[in-house]
């Protein structure tokens, strides 16, 4: 029995207002996803695409299919300044740590997460540096959101 189960049972007894909470729950969450419906799908839309330009004293190169499938080496010499789409993190960053290796040895980038299903490529040469990728676990999200599923679990 849980506490004070006996008082909410009292309440009904005597001719309170015996309204559930899971129907309030869900007359609040219908109302929410209809209201975040355009939101939540053009956020999943944002979430696709991952571009980004950076300048500061960085070289290297990387290439990405998923964080499993990494390869590539970028120096930060000691920091990129770094401004574009990467999902719902801000569009403004300062990349400081250095990326190397190979495959699941691959030591990547503090400051940069790859999706589960990233594909993309960077470059960066002395003061300039691009990365350009698409998550292909986002492209799911917003097909199936679009039926109103979340499989991300990232609606507002």
């Amino acid at each position: 029995m849980e506490l004070g189960s006996e008082y909410s049972d009292y309440k009904k007894q005597k001719g309170g207002k015996s309204q559930s909470k899971s129907s309030k729950d869900d007359e609040k969450s219908t109302a929410h996803v209809v209201l975040l419906y355009i939101p939540n799908r053009i956020l999943d839309l944002l979430d696709i695409i991952r571009f980004d330009i950076g300048v500061g004293p960085s070289l290297g190169a990387v290439v990405r299919v998923t964080p499993y499938g990494q390869a590539g080496a970028r120096f930060m010499m000691p920091v990129s300044l770094r401004a574009g789409l990467r999902g719902r993190k801000l569009p403004v960053f300062i990349e400081h740590t250095n990326e190397l290796g190979v495959g699941p040895l691959f030591l990547s980038s503090d400051d940069r997460k790859p999706s589960i299903l990233e594909v993309g490529a960077g470059a960066d040469l002395f003061l300039v540096g691009a990365y350009a990728g698409i998550s292909i676990d986002s492209i799911a999200d917003f097909a199936l959101g679009i039926f109103g599923l979340d499989p991300s679990d990232d609606d507002l």
